[in-house]
Order: structure tokens, then C-alpha cells, then sequence
């Protein structure tokens, strides 16, 4: 792995190898093109409006959407909060989902400006 932002994510205990074999064929090019659109992803803020309305399938529609984003990336500690918050809205509750809803925002912010910087 030669590119800083892979390197980066993968210390950051993210599962860059393993998604750099198995999903981007060794492509490192590819799979920094792909994280480059998660910034973009609209679906935290979809995620937070939907808490804010107290809707859990919002909640876990928006989540669910993330989790693939995440596990599609690699991104595991973020793929890892998604898939708890997932569960627990699955069965229409919401308790115990602001703190890691909260928690997942801080650590999207945080890796996308880590692929942001990459782009400069």
C-alpha cells in the first residue's frame, strides 16, 4: 500500500488491506476514488434529521444506507456503530442511539476531512 490516506485509515483501524484485495482488486487508485465520494454522502445528515424527529425507520433506513457505504469502504469503527444503531432501530426503538449517532458523526467528520486533506 503506497497511498498516505490508505495508510492513515488503516492505522486508524480501519480494514484497508483486506477491501484493497478483496473489493478493489489491488486498485489503489480506484478505492481512493470511491472514498473520495463519502464526504459528499448525504446520509449522516439524513440519519441525524431522522433522530431529531424521533423516526426509527428513518433512523434505520439512513443507517443501513451508511453501514454499506462504510463496509464497501472498509471504514470499520464507523461500519461498526452503524451496524448497532441498525439493530436497535430495526425493531423500531431508539434507546441508546443519540450517543452513538453522535459518536458515528464526530468519526465521519473526522475521516472525511482525512480524504478531503487528501485531495488538496
Amino acid at each position: 500500500m503506497t497511498n498516505q490516506l490508505l495508510k492513515t485509515l488503516a492505522a486508524k483501524g480501519c480494514d484497508i488491506e483486506k477491501m484493497l484485495t478483496e473489493t478493489f482488486m489491488g486498485k489503489e487508485d480506484f478505492y481512493v476514488r470511491m472514498l473520495r465520494k463519502m464526504p459528499a454522502n448525504t446520509g449522516i445528515q439524513r440519519l441525524k434529521e431522522a433522530l431529531s424527529q424521533n423516526d426509527p425507520t428513518g433512523v434505520f433506513n439512513a443507517s443501513h444506507e451508511l453501514k454499506g457505504m462504510y463496509s464497501t469502504l472498509g471504514l470499520t469503527p464507523l461500519c461498526t456503530l452503524c451496524r448497532d444503531i441498525v439493530e436497535t432501530s430495526r425493531g423500531g426503538s431508539l434507546d441508546g442511539v443519540a450517543g452513538k449517532i453522535a459518536a458515528m458523526d464526530a468519526m465521519h467528520n473526522e475521516y472525511a476531512a482525512l480524504v478531503q486533506e487528501a485531495l488538496q
